[in-house]
């Protein structure tokens, strides 16, 4: 498993790294379990601020975040089951249920390009922090197959319907600076910082009020699918939650007493 994929705690984080440089890091059921792994271990310690997501660099530096499927294994389709396409498929959109359904944040650190399934899990990440030449790209047209990943539902949700064909129906890739001005990219850093400067927004959450942001999480998550009725309902149950809760008792009484909120004593 080390070989396709590993993790380590930096700080107040887990790091999982796709460790296949050479073959431009693809998504991998190593991968997938080595995430599933991380975001266990980050559910259960209340120290941890966020799982950060990224792809190992070349001897020489050169980053690549995720270049999506193995096209050798895509091939070995053809010879597949309808059914036995199907359950390799559900692994990656496992992946995405896992991070969308999470308490814990989950930042994807981009350096080089995040390709196809790549991409997809990029959006899935809560936050995306890129390197400034990075880019992205749903290429999947460009070998005669289709999206997945949930990046159709991401792209309808966060661009232009013009860009999102542009990029779904003719394989453009988009740089992350526009990405950043559109609001798809959270931070842009200079090359080769991705990772330092998703960790420094990890540390930020992992001095946060822990609980409130899983729920706030949760409410952005359901945002997206339920109508206004059904959003404010929800908001109208967590909220009155909230204000019976340890943080909120903290994070009034610190606004009132003009100090710094404590929720690490909390924990």
């Amino acid at each position: 498993m080390k070989d396709y994929a590993d993790s380590e705690r930096q700080g107040n984080c887990i790091v999982v790294t796709i460790n296949r440089p050479k073959e431009r890091n693809p998504i991998s059921a190593e991968l997938f379990a080595e995430m599933k792994k991380a975001l266990k271990t980050a559910q259960d310690d209340p120290t941890i601020g966020a799982v950060i997501l990224t792809g190992a660099s070349l001897e020489n530096g050169q980053g690549f975040f995720c270049a999506g499927g193995n096209l050798n294994d895509l091939a070995a389709s053809a010879d597949r089951t309808p059914d036995e396409r199907r359950e390799l498929l559900e692994k990656l959109h496992n992946f995405t249920r896992m991070v969308r359904d999470g308490d814990v944040p989950v930042i994807a650190a981009v350096e080089g390009e995040a390709a196809g399934a790549g991409c997809s899990i990029a959006l899935t990440c809560d936050f995306v922090v890129s390197a400034e030449d990075a880019k992205f790209s749903v290429a999947y047209v460009n070998v005669g197959l289709t999206p997945d990943g949930g990046v159709t539902s991401f792209l309808a949700d966060i661009l232009p319907r013009q860009l999102a064909n542009e990029m779904c129906l003719l394989g453009k890739q988009v740089s992350a600076q526009r990405f950043y001005d559109l609001g798809v990219v959270n931070v842009v850093t200079e090359n080769g910082n991705a990772l330092q400067a998703a960790l420094k927004l990890g540390e930020r959450l992992a001095q946060g009020p822990r609980n409130t942001i899983a729920t706030i999480k949760h409410l952005c998550s359901a945002a997206i699918s339920n109508d206004l009725d059904a959003q404010l309902e929800l908001e109208a149950v967590k909220m009155v939650e909230a204000q019976g809760l340890p943080e909120a008792k903290e994070g009034i009484a610190a606004f009132f007493a003009k100090r710094k909120p404590d929720y690490v004593k909390l924990r």
